[in-house]
């Protein structure tokens, strides 16, 4: 009988990206106002297992890109209002920033230690992405979840990127077993 990595792996690049995209929109709930944290970590563990199960790189890309379209286009819908294709740019660029994420978690995955790398990539990344382009864009980092789950007490001694780094890592343990 074949394992569940197998099964993943024989997944088409249409298919496995499809069911990134739909774990983006629900990762979307994980953010405020809805702030459901446990599906976020269910959520970064799917992306972290799609990703990792990818037969080639680009594959991992588009799992990245798929996820983040989903997440960003739905988490920052307000911005429509301010003006609709700028929230669609936004959105692509973020959802770039995931794309590349996804192959390195990817790569990553060649360790024994994948899952505390995992995480130090989606922290390394988180950092980009708060800090490039035009000052950044931080609204999303995983550590603003944490405000609502247990790891709340994290924030005061590590601040939002430890806290980011304690649901990342939650999430690709999760992913491990």
């Amino acid at each position: 009988m074949p394992s569940v990595t197998d099964r993943l792996r024989a997944l088409p690049w249409w298919l496995r990206s499809s069911v990134a995209a739909a774990f983006g929109a629900l990762a979307s709930l994980g953010f405020a106002p809805l702030s459901w944290w446990p599906l976020l970590i269910i959520c970064v563990s799917a992306f972290s297992l799609l990703a990792l199960t990818a037969p080639r790189w680009w594959q991992a890309a588009l799992v990245g890109l798929c996820y983040g379209l989903a997440l960003y286009l739905i988490a920052i819908r307000w911005m429509r209002v301010v003006f609709t294709e700028a929230m669609i740019g936004l959105s692509a660029l973020e959802a770039a920033f995931l794309a590349v994420l996804a192959v390195l978690i990817r790569l990553a995955g060649r360790s024994r230690y994948w899952p505390l790398l995992a995480a130090g990539c989606w922290l390394s990344v988180e950092y980009v992405f708060s800090s490039q382009p035009f000052g950044g864009f931080p609204w999303l980092r995983l550590g603003y979840t944490a405000i609502d789950s247990p790891l709340a007490g994290l924030l005061p001694l590590v601040g939002v990127p430890g806290a980011g780094f304690a649901v990342a890592l939650m999430a690709h343990l999760l992913a491990w077993t």
